[in-house]
């Protein structure tokens, strides 16, 4: 079966003091991670491992707005190759089934994710694909940061990622 990326909404309830919201788990899922964003245009991705600890993630905007990238990289899956970018707000969550590069751009200072994934982190399997070796990527974060003067926010690793043609 064929896995594609599948965006669903959240309940967020709000009142005076803020926001709450129930996650629902499964025995599915090992590890959460929390990423607190504080400027606008921070970019985190495109990540990846690879198999046998290659990851699904269940990705979800607690606070903020982002665009979600998720690159097919697994060569067997007709689906190689294609970009999939969803417009995510407080609330939205989004599967990235096993096979999928993932990342995503802050649209809003305070921008907080969280996000599941069902294998732990392992460095020796890890992949970053660099962003701008994928064109369709390429292209959304050039025309959502046209016109502003500061650049995009990444980590060194995210800049030093390998070119998407290189994929083994």
């Amino acid at each position: 079966m064929v896995m594609t990326p599948e965006l669903k909404k959240q309940p967020v309830f709000k009142d005076h003091r803020g926001s709450f919201t129930p996650i629902k788990l499964s025995n599915k899922w090992v590890q959460s991670n929390i990423s607190i964003n504080d400027d606008i245009f921070v970019f985190r991705g495109l990540h990846l491992q690879k198999y046998p600890k290659s990851q699904a993630k269940q990705v979800m905007v607690i606070q903020g707005k982002l665009i979600d990238f998720c690159v097919c990289v697994d060569k067997l899956n007709p689906n190689f190759g294609k970009v999939f970018e969803y417009m995510m707000n407080e609330g939205d969550v989004l599967y990235v089934p096993h096979g999928y590069a993932h990342g995503f751009l802050t649209l809003q200072s305070g921008t907080i994710v969280n996000y599941l994934v069902d294998e732990m982190y392992s460095p020796e399997h890890e992949l970053c694909v660099k962003w701008d070796s994928v064109e369709e990527v390429r292209e959304t974060i050039t025309k959502l940061t046209s016109g502003f003067t500061f650049k995009l926010k990444m980590s060194d690793k995210d800049n030093e990622g390998i070119h998407f043609t290189n994929l083994v």
